[in-house]
């Protein structure tokens, strides 16, 4: 057996020609080349590597800022045509049939594809669990200091509690607050509002799934 007890860094990895040993997954070519760029900041740039993490952050962020766009595009659009499909939902009552006839015609006359709205979702999550990953294996972070943090391979502990809480720990992780936070503010601006009890109950348990993720 061959065994390789050391960081895995690329400078070690190489030359035994064991790049394979870190698995990036089934989005390992984004993966590999955001560890790339994100080296790139810091030992090309000068960077730290917390400002070279938000310039890898920024980089991802612009490049997929057509994708996003396009899906805030349809998000407004799918918001604006809500009160017409209240008013179908009215006007066929239980006759399902009728009104999914007359809900395609509508979108059809606004040049509104339902479909838009899931396709950038799947063309973004290679590159996020990419960008995941990447971090993930980045064994350069390791007690690498940022603002508060002192360790970016670790959770963001800002301070522990006295008490341990279940399934949580002692410590208290401020950015995951604010990534919740955030996502309720992005959700809450672009999801167009419920128009049944059914679409009610959907969206909350999705508020629920997100903050308990």
């Amino acid at each position: 057996l061959s065994l390789f007890a050391a960081p895995t860094r690329e400078s070690l990895l190489v030359p035994l020609d064991a790049r394979s040993i870190v698995d990036f997954g089934f989005a390992s070519a984004i993966a590999r080349g955001m560890l790339w760029l994100l080296k790139f900041f810091h030992d090309k740039i000068g960077l730290p590597w917390g400002l070279a993490i938000v310039a890898l952050t920024v980089v991802v962020r612009g490049c997929m800022f057509p994708i996003s766009r396009k899906q805030a595009i349809g998000a407004k659009k799918m918001k604006d045509l809500q009160p017409k499909i209240a008013e179908l939902k009215k006007k066929y009552g239980d006759d399902k049939e009728k009104f999914a006839r007359a809900q395609m015609e509508l979108f059809s006359k606004h040049n509104y594809n339902p479909l838009a709205g899931c396709l950038p979702v799947f063309l973004q999550l290679p590159i996020f669990i990419g960008l995941y990953n990447s971090l993930n294996s980045a064994v350069e972070l390791r007690m690498a200091s940022f603002l508060y943090i002192d360790n970016l391979a670790a959770p963001d502990a800002l301070f522990k509690f006295p008490f341990k809480l279940p399934f949580l720990g002692s410590d208290f992780n401020l950015l995951p607050i604010i990534t919740i936070f955030l996502f309720i503010a992005q959700q809450k601006m672009f999801m167009p509002p419920a128009t049944d009890e059914q679409q009610a109950a959907g969206r909350k348990m999705m508020k629920f799934k997100l903050i308990s993720t």
